[in-house]
């Protein structure tokens, strides 16, 4: 009996040897799993953290660029504005100009002129006009006829050449020079930006 219990011990610790060799494979297959499951957690999680980073990355170069945008749109509009200013004083100094200088400006432009020709002029220049000046003007320019009837809340001349008006009433020569000069200006003005 001996033997068999000695088979029998033996079969029992052959057992036991197989289970423990059984639960230390299971435990070294699970502690495996567990760290690649751990790894591809990890791995899953710094993806995701980049691509919230990569949103967020987004939506704040997108804030900055508005940004910037609306800087620029706002500087331009205030450019813009100190531009229309200036050519808004321009304007107001030339129709505040005197008597002699309203004078000076017309002759430097009937000069241009040979053939006959009509003079209308804007309301706020012919009221600074002198009954002396008007005959000083017809006697001086025998080609010109100068119109009596003025152009309402307008300042300078018109040149009336047949069915041809050359305007030169300060409100178009302004919008004119507006028109052709003011991106040159801002450019030269505010050429530091």
């Amino acid at each position: 009996m001996t033997d068999m219990t000695g088979l029998r011990a033996s079969i029992l610790e052959e057992s036991h040897e197989k289970g423990r060799h059984h639960l230390a494979a299971a435990k070294e297959k699970i502690h495996t799993e567990l760290e690649q499951k751990k790894t591809q957690l990890l791995l899953e999680k710094e993806a995701y953290r980049m691509s919230q980073l990569n949103d967020i990355n987004r939506r704040v170069q997108r804030e900055k660029q508005q940004l910037e945008n609306q800087a620029r749109q706002s500087t331009l509009t205030t450019k813009q504005a100190v531009l229309k200013e200036l050519f808004l004083a321009a304007e107001a100094q030339m129709t505040a100009w005197s008597e002699g200088e309203h004078l000076s400006f017309l002759k430097s432009v009937l000069k241009l002129y040979q053939d006959p020709i009509t003079v209308q002029f804007g309301q706020l220049t012919a009221e600074k006009l002198s009954e002396d000046t008007w005959a000083s003007l017809i006697a001086d320019y025998p080609n010109a006829h100068f119109e009596r009837k003025s152009i309402s809340h307008e300042a300078g001349f018109l040149i009336i050449r047949g069915q041809i008006d050359d305007n030169y009433l300060y409100s178009s020569l302004v919008t004119g020079l507006w028109e052709s000069e003011s991106f040159r200006l801002a450019s030269d003005i505010f050429q530091a930006d």
